[in-house]
């Protein structure tokens, strides 16, 4: 982290490694320089308000962007406290900031993934599943799922047991022994045609297949997959 300490006319008179690492000035070249002029900082907030802030709270904290000796911007986690002296009168900000511009940028690209993800699945005529183990619950449900299985998605949530009542009778032991084994490891992968029976008593016949996800120690925690209509 970057750790510096600023006098109330924002003139810095501290400044560890952390903040020569992230910022690329030194020590020499940042101490007594005024920190607003040594970054540019986008901060919705002005200098002024921060200033009555920090004095009337004794701390605060935030996002904001700023610029460092390269010209590259990045996003700090700032956290700022008010330091006092003996009289108890304000004297200086110790500032930590933290460089989370990695942490943003792979939050960014994940919910442009996800909102791609959503597009497909929310327009496609297969229904996308996903399954969490322990608990071993449905996390998301297509719109073609609940087609498909003629079932509402709040329900399949709500209720582990809805999807298995939608199979047909003759039906579910063999596709739970299927799950079962697939969970343990045979087969690999989980695929598995079945019937389902609506409400109106309509048959379909649909095959579902599903792919694990393991987390580093190789155990099972999800199981994303797709049901399709094959009648």
């Amino acid at each position: 982290d970057a750790i510096l300490v600023r006098d109330l006319d924002q003139r810095i008179t501290y400044w560890n490694k952390g903040a020569e690492r992230i910022y690329g000035w030194t020590a020499v070249e940042a101490l007594g320089k005024r920190a607003d002029e040594l970054f540019s900082t986008d901060n919705s907030m002005n200098h002024q308000e921060g200033r009555r802030l920090i004095v009337e709270l004794g701390e605060w904290k935030g996002e904001l962007r700023q610029t460092t000796k390269s010209g590259q911007e990045i996003i700090v986690e700032r956290r700022r406290t008010l330091l006092r002296d003996e009289q108890d009168n304000p004297k200086s900000i110790l500032i930590i900031n933290s460089d989370i511009t990695e942490r943003r940028q792979a939050q960014e690209a994940l919910a442009v993934s996800e909102a791609r993800f959503r597009q497909l699945a929310e327009y496609s005529s297969e229904g996308f599943w996903f399954v969490d183990m322990n608990p071993q619950r449905l996390t998301y449900a297509s719109p073609a799922v609940e087609k498909l299985l003629g079932v509402p998605a709040a329900r399949l949530y709500q209720d582990s047991g809805a999807w298995m009542a939608a199979i047909h009778p003759d039906d579910q032991e063999r596709v739970q022994k299927n799950w079962e084994g697939f969970l343990n490891g045979h087969p690999i992968l989980f695929e598995v045609e079945y019937r389902v029976v609506h409400p109106d008593g309509s048959v379909r016949f649909v095959i579902a297949s599903g792919t694990p996800i393991r987390n580093a120690a190789k155990e099972i925690i999800r199981v994303g997959g797709i049901v399709k209509d094959i009648t």
